[in-house]
Parts: C-alpha cells; structure tokens; sequence
C-alpha cells in the first residue's frame, strides 16, 4: 500500500525538464502580457496582478507530480546483496591518521621552491 502511494509522489526525469518548461514559459508570458497590459492601463498593480496570476498557475501546473510528468519511469537495478561482500571499510581513524602522517612530511617540492625564491632574491 505505502509503495503505491509513493509511487505516485515522483517525476520523473523528463517530467522535470517539461515542468521546468512550462514553469518558465507560463511566468514569461504572464510577465508580458502583464507588462502590455498595464501599459496600456497606466496601472502597475494590474501588471503585478497579472504576473501574480501566471506565478499561481504556473505552480499549480508544475509542482503537483502530475500523471503527465511520470511517463518515463526508471527502470532501478535490483538490490544485490553479495555485491559487497569483499568490500572492506575503512575506519575513520586510519583516514585521520593517514591525513596528519602526510601533512607532517614536508615536502621537497616546497623546500625548492623556497630556496630558488630566496636565490631569485639575492640576484
């Protein structure tokens, strides 16, 4: 039951490239048309309105996950267990220790670099 219900919660990829779309093409156009019109009115709150107008029915369009937004569903890889089985992991303190042992060997790039610097000086 529970997987059913999720099931209808998604979109899919492409879903979400068309709502993207739509969400863009519907708040230009209302911005538009809101803009003309309020020229034309010499009213400024009827452009925001209009712009208003179009944001709401953009998002009710583009946020719900609409059946139109899941018709290329993913086809997942099944679960396989053994896949791990010779996966050994690595403790955080071999991470920790492993970092400081490299940050405490200096190394011989920076030394050089030093001592051509200070040579680049003297001349």
């Amino acid at each position: 039951m529970f997987e059913d219900y999720t099931k209808s919660l998604y979109m899919d990829f492409d879903g979400q490239r068309r709502a993207e779309s739509y969400f863009e093409r519907i708040v230009v156009l209302s911005s538009i048309i809101g803009l003309i019109v309020g020229y034309a009115y010499q009213l400024i709150s009827l452009a925001i309105i209009i712009l208003g107008v179009g944001f709401v029915l953009s998002a009710l369009i583009t946020i719900p996950p609409w059946p139109m937004y899941r018709r290329c569903p993913l086809k997942w890889q099944k679960h396989d267990p053994t896949m791990f089985d010779d996966y050994t992991p690595v403790s955080g303190d071999e991470c920790h220790h492993h970092h400081h042992q490299n940050e405490s060997q200096p190394s011989t790039s920076g030394q050089q670099q030093s001592k051509k610097s200070s040579k680049n000086k003297n001349n």
